[in-house]
């Protein structure tokens, strides 16, 4: 049986010395085979399990009014900013058709003006000396694109007015 004592299953099937080499610690009332009958249990055991003589006295059921939470202004969310370009700002070109911005990408570059649209999802709106400000088209939000601490150079090209030097 699976669940006989171990102590019981000491002897070796073949009846060897292992039998008599470790006795169980409690002889088997029982007929080898057979499950043994579980002992009554203890009146203290079966005291544990009773139901209690008297219940304690339940307590009052209290509804209490609902509070009056005063009215306070919920936070306003943050406001929403469009995510960063995929594209590094890497310069402007002052052209005598307006200005030119140089973007560099993970797979391109491009050179953008005013009122072009980058992939499909983001207009340029205005190219300065200082940088480039356009629309997130899905949710139409603002970013731009700025020069960094050291600014790459404006380039002029050859009939255009003279760029102004950085004040």
């Amino acid at each position: 049986m699976l669940f006989e004592r171990l102590d019981e299953q000491a002897a070796v099937p073949d009846g060897s010395a292992n039998a008599a080499a470790h006795p169980p610690s409690h002889p088997p009332t029982h007929p080898p085979g057979a499950r043994p009958v579980w002992p009554d249990a203890l009146p203290a055991a079966l005291a544990a399990w009773a139901a209690p003589d008297a219940l304690p006295p339940a307590r009052p059921l209290v509804v209490a009014a609902p509070a009056t939470v005063a009215a306070t202004p919920a936070a306003a969310p943050p406001p929403a900013v469009a995510p960063r370009p995929a594209y590094t700002l890497v310069g402007v070109l002052q052209q005598p058709a307006g200005w030119t911005a140089l973007l560099a990408g993970p797979q391109r570059s491009l050179a953008v003006r005013a009122g072009d649209v980058i992939d499909s999802q983001w207009r340029v709106d205005q190219v300065s000396a200082a940088g480039m400000v356009g629309t997130w088209l899905p949710q139409g939000l603002p970013y731009s694109l700025q020069h960094g601490p050291a600014a790459p150079p404006t380039l002029t090209s050859p009939g255009s007015p003279a760029a102004a030097p950085p004040s």
